[in-house]
């Protein structure tokens, strides 16, 4: 894939194959789709239909919020319109959060406390009704950053710096049931801080520091599995791409979300804590 044509719509276009800041990729951005939430944000994920996202409010008030967003034209980041935001009554530092397929619970990682905290939802998806539920114990020492859960709610993957662990839920979505399974190290890439996975759970965008990058910018790297969702061929692709080298506000990628279709693919991420847009792949 190295030395395909990235093209911006605007003012100028960026070629991989003499960019190393956007290695293997071909893509399409649009700068006027760069959002500024005005505070900082992170953790993003989306309801499945593209009409809602949400991200965790982390401002460093002392009061910890997830924040749920409306978006008028479904997947388009300019759309948005806030909502209310939902106070999460356990930990000091949600920095990752998954939601049930059927969106009638989401869990958040407390990378402080090391536990995973189910919220249930009394209206889908909808996070102003949320309630505490259940949480794992102190078993992710040493792990900070996103989650994923697979879509049987069986396993859960977490990232301490260059290591992703994999964690097992002995019944399907009860945290309490959580296990450390086993992890692995990537040393290509480092300060991991968010992993979202394809619908297919054949591949997965991890937000990070790749070590052989010029300035060492952070950016989202590709990772690969030979078999759906198993973590035991997870692979980092060397696939990579700096947002900075897009625009000054995309840079430093905290969260990401990925979203793989049939024809195309799309990256959501927030960057800078507070900016929020996408690259069609």
């Amino acid at each position: 894939m190295g030395g395909m044509i990235g093209t911006m719509r605007g003012e100028r276009m960026l070629r991989a194959g003499r960019n190393q800041a956007i290695s293997g990729f071909g893509f399409e951005f649009d700068p006027s789709e760069v959002v500024d939430h005005g505070a900082q944000r992170k953790a993003l994920t989306f309801r499945p239909d593209g009409t809602r996202y949400y991200c965790f409010d982390d401002s460093g008030s002392g009061k910890k919020y997830i924040r749920q967003y409306d978006l008028a034209v479904p997947w388009l980041p300019s759309s948005f319109v806030a909502s209310e935001p939902y106070r999460l009554t356990t930990g000091l530092s949600p920095s990752g959060c998954v939601f049930k397929p059927d969106g009638t619970s989401f869990f958040v990682f407390e990378s402080y406390d090391r536990r995973v905290v189910e919220y249930t939802l009394s209206v889908p998806w909808d996070v102003t009704t949320a309630v505490f539920l259940r949480q794992s114990g102190a078993i992710f020492s040493g792990y900070y950053g996103g989650i994923e859960i697979t879509p049987d709610g069986r396993s859960l993957f977490a990232l301490n710096s260059n290591v992703v662990g994999h964690f097992i839920m002995a019944t399907p979505w009860d945290p309490s049931t959580l296990v450390y399974d086993q992890s692995k190290s990537f040393v290509p890439i480092d300060e991991m801080r968010d992993i979202s996975f394809a619908a297919n759970g054949m591949s997965a965008m991890v937000a990070g520091r790749p070590t052989n990058v010029a300035n060492n910018n952070s950016g989202i790297g590709l990772f690969t599995m030979d078999v759906p969702w198993d973590f035991a061929s997870l692979t980092y692709s060397g696939r990579q791409m700096h947002l900075s080298e897009l625009v000054s506000t995309t840079s430093g990628p905290g969260s990401v979300y990925y979203r793989d279709e049939r024809d195309h693919q799309q990256l959501f991420f927030v960057t800078n804590g507070r900016y929020f847009s996408r690259i069609i792949l």
